[in-house]
């Protein structure tokens, strides 16, 4: 039986730390004046194995959310933390802190409206560095601002242990970023699975902050809770739009997708969805779908 991948210490992990940058920056005019920031989430590659990380990571080089830019953005700049660990220690050797990765975010929009996205482990990075930055817009699917479960037992701290030696230190001031939101000018639009335990804790934890918009979702899946094809759409609305969105009660997958997308499109969606139940596939609105 071969030992566990572990996604830390194994030698393609970290030869993809210390000799990529792993940051991807694109720019289709001479002086952008908005980038948006696209946080990979631990779904950047899965099931956790060698040859997963050696085709996603190393031969693809992937990054999540390249599928899905966001419209009316000069400049896209998509990150990843190839160990999984919450992006609390860098995502490089030259780039290996919480602080550097965000003086390397700032340097690379400087000047620009920034918006920061990401899902899950990507939301929290989102929700982190989109503060530290100064994002006017910040979107969460699904993601965390308090890491205490990942420590919670010590099966957990093993697999987080750089976030576990994280709390530790000064780093560890990261760990619960309900100080940060409350200190944030710009808007965070965060959706989450109204019916996911894990995350409606999140959610509790910033209810109330004026920052965070919540847009519950009538879901029990953690990911992206509604149609992969929203996400388009979804990057594409203005504040204006996005401040329309429900937030006073729970919002069906498929109302959410009539208004992101039509009913028209969404009738196709959900043809899909039901096609891929009775071919085995499972739910559309059930995979981390940056990641695909």
């Amino acid at each position: 039986m071969s030992a566990p991948f572990d996604f830390i210490a194994d030698p393609a992990v970290r030869r993809v730390f210390e000799e990529r940058h792993n940051y991807r920056a694109a720019c289709a005019v001479e002086r952008p004046r908005t980038a948006c920031l696209y946080f990979s989430s631990h779904g950047l590659y899965f099931p956790n194995t060698a040859a997963e990380f050696e085709r996603a990571v190393v031969l693809g080089d992937r990054y999540e959310w390249e599928r899905h830019p966001a419209r009316r953005i000069d400049k896209h700049v998509y990150v990843r933390d190839v160990r999984k660990q919450w992006y609390l220690g860098g995502i490089s050797a030259g780039c290996d802190s919480v602080e550097k990765v965000a003086d390397l975010l700032r340097r690379e929009t400087e000047g620009m409206r920034v918006t920061a996205i990401g899902s899950s482990a990507g939301g929290y990075a989102a929700a982190l560095f989109g503060c530290l930055v100064d994002a006017a817009t910040t979107i969460v699917v699904n993601g965390q601002f308090d890491l205490s479960h990942v420590l919670a037992d010590p099966s957990a701290r093993e697999v987080n242990r750089i976030v576990a030696a994280a709390s530790g230190g000064a780093a560890g001031r990261w760990l619960d970023l309900k100080p940060l939101l409350e200190a944030h000018r710009g808007a965070i639009y965060y959706f989450h699975s109204a019916r996911c335990p894990a995350d409606v804790r999140q959610a509790e934890i910033v209810r109330g902050v004026p920052a965070v918009r919540a847009i519950r979702i009538d879901s029990a899946v953690h990911g992206v809770p509604f149609f992969s094809e929203n996400l388009h759409a979804l990057l594409g609305l203005p504040d204006a739009e996005l401040e329309e969105l429900p937030r006073e009660r729970i919002v069906h997958p498929i109302e959410l997708s009539v208004r992101l997308d039509g009913a028209a499109r969404t009738g196709l969606h959900v043809a899909r969805w039901i096609a891929g139940r009775l071919l085995g596939r499972g739910s559309a609105t059930a995979q981390p779908a940056p990641s695909e």
